[in-house]
Formats: structure tokens, C-alpha cells, sequence
């Protein structure tokens, strides 16, 4: 691989990675953006059938942080069962109406083998098991892993919302802008280098003016002859078919 196709992989190569960053960039912010806009409408986020909750309490420290963003999907049969972690809708207590999440300390099952009463509990060492019982119907996540990234983040914008606004996305927009802008500047200036240290034919000394000439004569005879052959070859094929 020559010298120029080298650097013309090297440059691609940095486009695609940057573009790579970017884009994945800009999806994280907007997937937390739009989160924080549906919590405060009072909604469930919910992104490519999957939700995502922002645990608010310590209730199941170690396992969940505070305010740590957790992914999630809707219950399927063998979900429920004891052990599972569960977001559902706070019967009573301190987040009355909102969302919980706390871990199934024990189910008990109806005569019919159908789960009947779902008893819950936090983590958190010395927490007792929750006032309220649950249905399988009050139900509404499982967990499935915490996002360690999107809780970081989350945290950053309900904290700081101005200054995440400006550097989650304004201030990533205008780095992405410049290095678009140097890197046009720097092709720029290389081809104008480029065209100045190509010899100019007034630069050139008589020996040399002369041996240039002598090349394109020659290259100018060799497409000539070629082309004279061509044309006989073609001629001589045509006066076989006519005789045939």
C-alpha cells in the first residue's frame, strides 16, 4: 500500500470514528433527555419495549444506588417469582402512587396454583417486608440490569440541567463542528503545498525541458502505433469475413 492510500485510510478511519462517537454520543443524551421529560409528565419511559426507571431511594442499596437508572421488561410467564426484582406502583408509604422497586420476599398461591399474594421487601440491611400486598396484576416491570452510563448521566441533568444542557450537547456540537472545519482547513492547505512544490515549467533548466519533451514524444508515438495496429488488425479481420 502506497504512502498516499495509507493516509487516505487514515483519514477515513477517523471520520467513521468520530461519526461512530457522535452518533452514540447524541443517542445517550436524547434517550436521558426524553426520559427526564416523561418523569416529569409523570410517564413511564419506555424504549424499544423495554422500560427504564430511576430508582429515587437507597431501599435497595447495595444491589440498585440511589438514583440509578435500571432496564427493565414487561412480565412473561416464570418472571414472577420469588427473588425477582419488581417495579410496580407504590400502594401506600413515602412514594405513595409512584414507582418502586423492591425485591419478591414471598408469593403464595391460590388453590388453583395461580399466584394470589405477592409479598415484597428493599434490600437495604434491617428494612422489614413492605406493609402493602401485592397481585400479580399490580406487576408492571421486571428488573433486568442496572445502566451504569445512562444513571451517570441522568444524574448530571436532573442536577445540573443548565450546565448539562450546555456541555451533553451544545458543547459536543461545536467540538464535532471544528474538527469537521480543521480537518477541511488542513486537506486544504496540503493540496495547495502540494501544487506549490510541483515543478512549474519555467523552474526547469534546457536539459530538462528537453528530456520532458522526448518522453511525451515517445509516449505520443506509442499510442499513435498502437492505434495504427489496431486499425490493420480490424481491416484484416474484415476482409476475412468478406471472403468467407
Amino acid at each position: 500500500m502506497t504512502e498516499t492510500k495509507k493516509q487516505q485510510a487514515k483519514k477515513i478511519f477517523n471520520v467513521i470514528t468520530t461519526v461512530i462517537f457522535a452518533v452514540v454520543f447524541i443517542f445517550l443524551v436524547v434517550i436521558v433527555v426524553f426520559s427526564v421529560i416523561q418523569r416529569k409528565e409523570g410517564k413511564d419511559v419506555k424504549i424499544f419495549g423495554h422500560y427504564m426507571f430511576v430508582v429515587m431511594t437507597d431501599s435497595m442499596t447495595p444491589t440498585i444506588e440511589p438514583k440509578e437508572a435500571i432496564w427493565c421488561k414487561a412480565p412473561e410467564d416464570g418472571d414472577i417469582v420469588e427473588g425477582a426484582i419488581i417495579t410496580f406502583t407504590a400502594p401506600s408509604g413515602v412514594l405513595k402512587g409512584q414507582n418502586e422497586t423492591h425485591r419478591i420476599e414471598k408469593i403464595e398461591y391460590d388453590e388453583s396454583g395461580n399466584i394470589a399474594k405477592i409479598y415484597t421487601k428493599g434490600d437495604k440491611e434491617g428494612l422489614p417486608t413492605d406493609d402493602w400486598i401485592l397481585e400479580e396484576s399490580d406487576v408492571k416491570a421486571v428488573y433486568v440490569r442496572t445502566m451504569p452510563l445512562i444513571s451517570g448521566i441522568m444524574r448530571f441533568v436532573l442536577e445540573k440541567p443548565f450546565i448539562a444542557y450546555v456541555v451533553l450537547i451544545a458543547l459536543p456540537l461545536i467540538i464535532v463542528a471544528i474538527l469537521f472545519i480543521v480537518g477541511f482547513v488542513r486537506d486544504r492547505l496540503k493540496k495547495e503545498k502540494s501544487e506549490e512544490d510541483k515543478p512549474k515549467l519555467d523552474d526547469l533548466s534546457d536539459d530538462d525541458k528537453k528530456k520532458l519533451l522526448e518522453n511525451y514524444l515517445k509516449g505520443a508515438d506509442t499510442t499513435t502505433n498502437n492505434e495504427e495496429r489496431m486499425s490493420e488488425e480490424t481491416s484484416q479481420d474484415g476482409s476475412t469475413d468478406s471472403q468467407n
